[in-house]
């Protein structure tokens, strides 16, 4: 067991060990919440996001009234269109009741995000799964 948690450990390395075994603790070593520092506006949601091999908690706006749309990109926070209709390898040169935004997203750190439709990728993307 203890070579098997040792690969954990290597694997993993924000991973709490003491939590693997006893359930006791954090389950992170460092909980990292870039969100925190966001703008009070839209509607303040945890995400879960996995970049380079590590999975990691934030807080995250979700933006859809214009009013709050408007007050967050005037105090310059990045927001990140999700889109109504499938990624279909980029939205450029697609007509535009294609185009239509459904939320924007403000989410530390990411470019930008996808609803994975249909199961063309799987079993890496499931359907449904929001790809950020």
């Amino acid at each position: 067991m203890e070579a098997s948690l040792r690969k954990i450990a290597n694997s993993y390395q924000d991973l709490n060990i003491d939590w693997v075994r006893t359930g006791e603790g954090e389950m992170l070593l460092t909980e990292p919440n870039p969100g925190a520092s966001l703008l009070d506006v839209g509607r303040r949601t945890d995400v879960w996001v996995g970049t380079d091999n590590r999975v990691y908690w934030t807080e995250a706006l979700q933006v859809g009234h214009e009013e709050d749309l408007q007050r967050a990109q005037s105090e310059g926070v990045r927001l990140i269109p999700e889109y109504t209709e499938a990624f279909r390898g980029g939205n450029q040169g697609e007509a535009g009741e294609l185009q239509i935004i459904d939320t924007y997203w403000g989410i530390p750190n990411l470019e930008g995000e996808m609803i994975i439709h249909g199961n063309s990728m799987s079993p890496k993307y499931l359907e449904g799964v929001v790809s950020l």
